[in-house]
């Protein structure tokens, strides 16, 4: 769930979020915990890494650890307890009261209204993120995360640059993976993928635009080539219609998306449907400019074609531009070429850019956590659970 700071609503919200984990707090003392550790992933969405990490555990941990996911959103709420999910919500004092006897809990963007239970509890906070960024971070970005106990990443080389770039003491980061990637590795499609939901043939070519954000809610996705958003969508989508393939659309959280599903173009919202993994492995091309998504999809060894315009962020990039492993799209007939080009045979592509491609993803992912960082991870999380500081164990 996004704060929609205008929305008196979404502060009520908060202000039950930080009543009820001031409370939680106050009777830490005088509660017992269970003798099976309890862990709490909260997150915007169920989905990504927390959502990789609950069902690792669901599928072989139950027996270590008892886990919930905790959401603000009382619509999330509802609807994944009617899908069976183990949920709390934040608004319920009879959840919220959980806080109380957990030992752990892990978040991938913060902590919204619950970030002084930092200082005064003395359970354990893990940062799983959301994201390999080339979004350009300075240490301010993270003051909240600093004081977590531990950070997970997903290799030796973001390691890095979150210690140089972004402040963090070493001690507390572990390269253990990013657990959502899993299934790319694996290339592991669940049993209603993508394709199953949206009624799409497995031959169905697909071109997926994931465009990045301008850090503020209210502004557009940055266009390229001087066109407007519904321009530049329109003219991608006629591209996409030649070669009887479907564009997807798919906007970052914080776009304010008012595209409607039509014209041979599938428009899936970030908020509607949160997997995207399930919609990167459907996916014959990515089109993106600055999105980490790309650095997901390069797992996948498949066409990606990078905007070239300039990046949008305040504090410029955090992996460079070198970073940028596929094809540089510089005006509309290099797109319109690459395209049409690749839909007919991706392997002109992988002969120009597999190589680049290959040493990206291995630079980026550990190769010990390929294809396992959830289980890895889990079992880091049953370890920590079981001590009672966290610099205690290797």
């Amino acid at each position: 769930m996004k704060i929609d700071t205008k929305n008196v609503n979404h502060w009520w919200l908060l202000i039950k979020q930080a009543l009820f984990a001031a409370v939680a707090a106050a009777v830490r003392a005088i509660s017992h915990k269970p003798k099976k550790p309890i862990v709490i992933l909260y997150g915007h969405q169920f989905a990504g890494n927390l959502k990789s990490l609950y069902i690792e555990w669901q599928q072989h941990h139950r027996q270590d650890l008892d886990l919930y996911f905790l959401t603000l959103d009382p619509e999330q709420f509802v609807s994944l307890k009617a899908e069976g999910i183990q949920t709390l919500a934040c608004h319920r004092w009879k959840d919220m009261r959980t806080l109380a006897i957990s030992s752990i809990m892990v978040t991938d963007h913060g902590l919204h209204a619950m970030f002084p239970l930092i200082h005064i509890t003395d359970m354990k906070f893990i940062d799983v993120w959301h994201g390999i960024p080339f979004k350009g971070f300075v240490p301010e970005d993270f003051k909240l995360q600093h004081r977590y106990d531990e950070i997970w990443v997903p290799s030796e080389r973001v390691k890095k640059l979150y210690s140089t770039r972004f402040g963090f003491a070493s001690k507390k980061l572990r390269s253990l993976g990013y657990a959502r990637t899993d299934k790319l590795f694996r290339k592991e499609i669940s049993e209603l993928g993508f394709r199953e939901q949206f009624g799409l043939l497995p031959e169905q070519k697909i071109v997926l635009y994931a465009p990045t954000w301008r850090q503020k809610a209210h502004e557009p996705p940055p266009t390229p080539f001087g066109l407007t958003n519904d321009d530049f969508i329109m003219h991608l989508g006629k591209i996409c219609a030649v070669h009887d393939a479907l564009l997807v659309l798919r906007c970052h959280l914080n776009t304010l998306v008012k595209y409607d599903n039509q014209g041979g173009v599938l428009c899936v919202p970030q908020k509607l449907y949160p997997d995207t993994e399930d919609i990167l492995l459907a996916t014959d091309i990515l089109v993106c400019d600055w999105s980490s998504i790309s650095f997901d999809f390069a797992i996948l060894q498949r066409p990606t074609l990078f905007l070239d315009f300039p990046p949008p962020f305040h504090n410029g990039l955090s992996l460079g531009q070198e970073y940028r492993f596929g094809e540089i799209i510089k005006d509309i007939d290099d797109l319109t070429n690459a395209i049409t080009s690749y839909l007919i045979d991706p392997k002109i592509y992988e002969k120009k850019y597999s190589h680049k491609q290959d040493a990206t993803v291995k630079e980026l992912y550990a190769k010990e956590s390929i294809g396992r960082a959830s289980r890895l991870q889990v079992e880091r999380l049953i370890k920590l659970a079981r001590i009672e500081k966290p610099n205690d164990i290797n």
